[in-house]
């Protein structure tokens, strides 16, 4: 019976790295177009088009990668809640 509960836990733990790890991921690259933002920003001699353009494909970038972690992150969520539902079946079932 406890076999199955350290499987999920250890499932779930590991899960839980990944999740943090998707986070971590998601601050750096926000970082990096933070740094590409105020770096166009500072530019005093750049025309306004070409400033708003590059700022416009610095926010399409920042959507993507928080539509990707996002998608990544429901996946370990779904992931999750399986290895949950099936650890909980395993022990009903051995009550």
């Amino acid at each position: 019976m406890k076999e199955y509960e350290i499987v999920r836990q250890r499932r779930i733990q590991f899960i839980q790295s990944q999740k943090d790890a998707i986070e971590r991921e998601k601050k750096t690259k926000l970082e990096s177009l933070q740094i590409s933002y105020r770096k166009i920003g500072s530019d005093t001699n750049a025309k306004l088009k070409p400033y708003q353009i590059q700022k416009d494909r610095i926010a399409k970038e920042e959507k993507i990668i928080l539509d990707d972690a996002n998608v990544k992150y429901n996946k370990l969520q779904i992931e999750k809640d399986k290895t949950e539902a099936d650890a909980n079946f395993k022990l009903s079932r051995i009550r």
